[in-house]
């Protein structure tokens, strides 16, 4: 039955190859061809091999193994709820997600009629009832430039916390670039730059030409726009051969914004513009949708966080503290029209212009990492500082409560006082036991002639028991096996519990081996 396990999940994957693991495991438990047992074993990483008949109970019936086996799909369970009508609605962005260019470049493109044709056009959703959708990149680098999402991925991409929120058709754009990146690293179409310290140590968070730790090659990003098919421009005024162009463009994009979608990023000398409490508060390191832009006036913002607030952020902020603009272009016209203001040695400057900008971090990152060591090494220090000083007070207070108790006992021996015999061994606890009875070795036997005679069991008991249960206490604290505290205890307590006569002495050898155990594990 395993075999058959292992070749129904090979259906699958051939079905479905931009399909991950756990993706392919959803489709299969949607269309009842496994149960939820099944799943959760391979998800787990069980190996498909040792999946024996137990796990493997369909949920569909309306055909037998071999249909399943020759690809038989047919679906016969409820599919999740999802609404798909093509168009961008207020979204929020995850704050588990690093996506915010890909959010804002959607969101741009949104607020122009070409753009939103195009992203009409890209969203194909299943027959009525299905739930499920399909997303079109036909820009893609990829042969396969259609992605099918089902409509469990979209649940459980809602649940999961990780993607926006608002919208089912920009969660199917978020899942299909994931997939369609990974590929595109799987295949070596892209270099996957998660392990690239200097990118990904960028105030916490990936730079906006990263998804997913993915990016197509060490300077370049590839925007949701390019796979849509429409060409895209990133422009960064940072690069010295730029400057001198920055005025031009701009008022470019001004007098073309109608052609033109753009997402903008801050650099990281504007800090933070606004009241960090309120939705117009923007900052370095994010992309922003630019919605509206009137030269030498206001630039009108979209923060993908809640992209149904407009921020207007004045002329003279805007132009400080540009730092990287991406535009996508409505034809090859105004494509041309862009690349006639770039330097002829753009490119060239770009990239090292980047390098430097790497190496700047290696040796910032390469400071901040020894400034974290040494705050590290004071902090540890700090702790153990204050650890040591808690532990001396503690110790301080169980020496004062040792020698407390000692007084007492001496006390109740010396008067032959019952009373104060009872309230001293109240006072023993695990943190003075092993001493008390080192310095008292025969205090078992005192407490028992102490309440011998008739009617003084229950006495008896509950004043020996005190030093019984403070030995078990003791004893788990040092990692004394639980078997061994219990036949302990349980020998004890009966002695303790018999009707005619409690012999003291089993009670008190049990007692002196106990704590010889401790010793030797303290």
């Amino acid at each position: 039955m395993a075999g058959e396990i292992q070749a129904l999940f090979y259906q699958y994957q051939q079905r479905y190859p931009l399909y991950t693991r756990d993706a392919i495991v959803e489709l299969m438990l949607d269309d009842g061809v496994i149960t939820f047992d099944v799943a959760n074993k391979i998800k787990s990483g069980v190996s498909l091999f040792l999946l024996d008949n137990d796990f493997f109970k369909p949920n569909n019936n309306n055909f037998s193994m071999t249909e399943i086996l020759g690809g038989n799909f047919t679906k016969t369970k409820t599919k999740p709820k999802s609404n798909f009508n093509r168009k961008i609605e207020h979204t929020f962005q995850s704050t588990k997600q690093g996506d915010c260019w890909l959010l804002s470049d959607i969101n741009a493109l949104s607020y122009k009629d070409w753009g939103r044709k195009a992203i009409h056009d890209a969203i194909v959703p299943d027959e009525e009832g299905s739930g499920g959708v399909t997303i079109k990149f036909k820009g893609s680098p990829l042969k396969q430039k259609e992605i099918h999402i089902t409509a469990y991925q979209i649940d459980e991409a809602r649940r999961s916390g990780n993607y926006s929120d608002g919208d089912d058709d920009m969660i199917a754009f978020e899942l299909a670039t994931e997939q369609t990146f990974r590929e595109m690293v799987r295949l070596g179409v892209a270099k996957r730059a998660g392990k690239d310290e200097d990118i990904q140590k960028d105030g916490g968070q990936y730079r906006s030409f990263i998804y997913l730790g993915v990016t197509t090659d060490e300077f370049d990003q590839y925007p949701i726009s390019e796979l849509l098919g429409i060409k895209t421009k990133e422009v960064c005024f940072d690069v010295p051969s730029m400057k001198n162009n920055k005025l031009q463009l701009l008022k470019l994009m001004s007098d073309n914004k109608k052609n033109i979608s753009a997402v903008c990023s801050f650099d990281f000398e504007i800090g933070g513009y606004g009241d960090e409490n309120t939705n117009d508060y923007i900052h370095g390191h994010h992309a922003y949708a630019i919605k509206d832009f009137q030269y030498g006036k206001e630039v009108t913002l979209i923060n993908p966080y809640i992209s149904n607030y407009d921020i207007k952020i004045p002329w003279k902020i805007f132009l400080e503290h540009i730092y990287t603009i991406n535009l996508s272009c409505k034809d090859t016209k105004t494509e041309t029209i862009i690349n006639g203001l770039l330097p002829k040695n753009y490119q060239k400057d770009y990239k090292k212009y980047f390098e430097q900008l790497r190496q700047t971090h290696r040796e910032r990152w390469k400071k901040y990492d020894q400034e974290q060591e040494v705050k590290k090494a004071e902090e540890e220090k700090k702790q153990q500082q204050e650890l040591a000083a808690k532990n001396a007070e503690k110790q301080r207070e169980i020496n004062d409560k040792k020698n407390n108790t000692i007084e007492m006992l001496n006390n109740a021996y010396k008067n032959n006082d019952k009373k104060e015999l009872f309230m001293s061994v109240c006072k023993i606890d695990s943190d003075i036991v092993v001493d008390i009875l080192e310095q008292f070795p025969t205090l078992i036997e005192k407490c028992d002639k102490a309440y011998f005679g008739w009617g003084n069991g229950r006495q008896k008991r509950y004043i020996i028991s005190y030093i019984i249960n403070s030995l078990c206490n003791k004893s788990k604290e040092v990692g004394i096996d639980s078997k061994i505290i219990e036949n302990f205890k349980n020998k004890c307590d009966g002695e303790l519990d018999a009707i005619i006569y409690t012999d003291e002495k089993v009670i008190q050898s049990e007692v002196e081996k106990m704590v010889k155990l401790i010793k030797s594990k303290s």
